[in-house]
């Protein structure tokens, strides 16, 4: 096993004392097995671990201490201490209340550290908190600082076959990498979507989740998802939002601002992972032999952009929103990008992926219709070549 260069464990341990400021309750969120547990103990080797208290949300009786809200328990538990680290922290119902009671006035006078810190990992999207980290997949510019002499396009050949959990990336072999990504699948991700989210029919959403696998960059309905799986619409809403919020897929719905024949009512999917969602449909071809690497050259560019936008501090709630576009006679854009709130300014932008330049539906002008009708949008053409100026460009936000 080698150690896997990560941006968040630079940060946290060159700036152990600022990097969470004045924040007493810090969330970080991401996939299933993307390395937020392992960032967060190479954090905790900073501090004195006699004033370190771990948890895990898997360990049933911490589970129910902290489920408990017994003020009284929660003090004596935590005395002492100047961190608590909460793994896990999706499994703990009631969490909310806990945290009130070892943050209050009361904690304080019963000897509880008036600046504890508690951290918690989540592999579900916590929605309510002040201050959220997000910890991805290992993103290209990290593989970048551990292969400094292999060329970029022979890391992603890796890539997007196998993707880039850490646990896979470190996996010697290829028939280890497939076995992990079908256990992390199997023992991790789902188990946890299923136990959560208390799905009463598993087959429908698993049908669900591979409709979605195997149509990954194209554009579909909810009405086309449910009548496929054999489920109202409804029902499949929701388990997209399910899957959304454990971080297995991202949605990006369509653009529709100046033409009557702009689709509107749908979006297209992307795996927060490449190698889940080859896992899930049980591909694990090179690129020679696939006839989807349009697809997934998509997906790892809309997955790798929002990365490096998110450590630039850039927000897809407040700074920046993405869409695709496309039209009734299928004239498409893969990725537009356009200022949400104070950030108007940001101007549209417009991007066509190609993994294959020379496949002979290359174009380095956008659609007509698109051109004329977004006369003001700037646009791109983003190929092996040149993805990494499109990862790492300087956002003017």
């Amino acid at each position: 096993m080698y150690e896997i260069p990560r941006h968040l464990t630079s940060a946290l341990c060159n700036n152990t004392e600022s990097y969470f400021g004045s924040e007493r309750v810090v969330h970080i969120s991401g996939p299933n097995c993307s390395g937020k547990t392992h960032i967060m103990q190479k954090y905790l080797e900073t501090i004195d671990d006699e004033l370190v208290l771990r948890v895990d949300g898997n360990d049933i009786t911490s589970r129910i201490l902290i489920m408990s809200n017994d003020s009284t328990a929660l003090f004596d538990w935590s005395r002492g201490k100047r961190v608590i680290f909460i793994d896990n922290a999706q499994r703990i119902q009631r969490l909310d209340r806990s945290l009130k009671i070892l943050t209050s006035k009361e904690a304080q006078d019963a000897g509880v550290d008036p600046n504890i810190q508690i951290l918690l990992t989540y592999s579900t999207r916590s929605i309510e908190d002040k201050h959220q980290i997000r910890v991805y997949p290992v993103a290209i510019s990290e593989l970048r600082l551990l292969y400094r002499s292999t060329p970029v396009n022979d890391l992603l050949q890796d890539i997007l076959i196998y993707g880039a959990l850490p646990e896979v990336l470190s996996s010697p072999s290829i028939p280890e990498k497939r076995d992990m990504l079908i256990k992390i699948v199997n023992t991790e991700m789902l188990k946890d979507v299923f136990e959560l989210e208390r799905i009463a029919n598993s087959k429908s959403m698993m049908e669900l989740l591979y409709y979605i696998a195997l149509h990954i960059n194209k554009s579909t309905s909810l009405n086309m998802i449910a009548n496929k799986v054999g489920i109202n619409p409804r029902t499949a809403e929701r388990y997209i939002k399910i899957l959304e919020k454990h971080y297995i897929i991202h949605e990006h719905k369509a653009y529709k601002n100046r033409l009557t024949n702009e689709i509107s009512k749908f979006s297209r999917f992307y795996f927060y992972d490449i190698g889940i969602r080859n896992a899930l449909i049980n591909n694990f071809n090179d690129s020679k032999r696939r006839n989807d690497m349009d697809s997934l050259w998509a997906n790892f560019l809309i997955i790798e952009r929002h990365k490096a936008q998110e450590l630039k501090g850039i927000s897809h709630a407040n700074d920046v929103e993405s869409y695709f576009w496309e039209t009734w006679s299928s004239k498409d854009i893969d990725l537009i990008e356009t200022g949400l709130g104070e950030k108007t300014d940001y101007g549209l932008h417009a991007y066509r992926f190609y993994y294959d330049p020379d496949s002979g539906k290359y174009s380095v002008n956008p659609p007509k219709v698109f051109a004329q009708a977004y006369f003001d949008a700037s646009f791109e053409v983003i190929t092996p070549s040149n993805f990494e100026e499109f990862i790492h460009a300087d956002f003017k936000i």
